[in-house]
């Protein structure tokens, strides 16, 4: 099986393509002010992206569909005030 390094480094490849498998590296957010929420948005759409840029199979998560979770699970308070 072949391995193609995309974003190649010294000493890391930012992707790295090995039997229909994206493996990432290095990925966070280009706004580090913009909270836990922000950057966690801004980091998912980064990690959405690869695949179909590296010619992968893997659907990208918004072609995916993806269970609600339960009710309950959404109107539970927080744990720590």
């Amino acid at each position: 099986m072949a391995i193609a390094r995309h974003s190649a480094g010294p000493r890391m490849s930012g992707a790295v393509v090995h039997n229909n498998t994206v493996y990432l590296a290095g990925q966070v957010a280009a706004d580090s002010s913009a909270g836990v929420k922000g950057q966690t948005e801004q980091v998912l759409k980064k990690i959405d992206a690869p695949p179909s840029r590296l010619g992968s199979p893997i659907p990208s998560s918004s072609s995916r569909s993806s269970p609600s979770p339960p009710s309950d699970l959404r109107r539970r308070p927080p744990a720590c005030p």
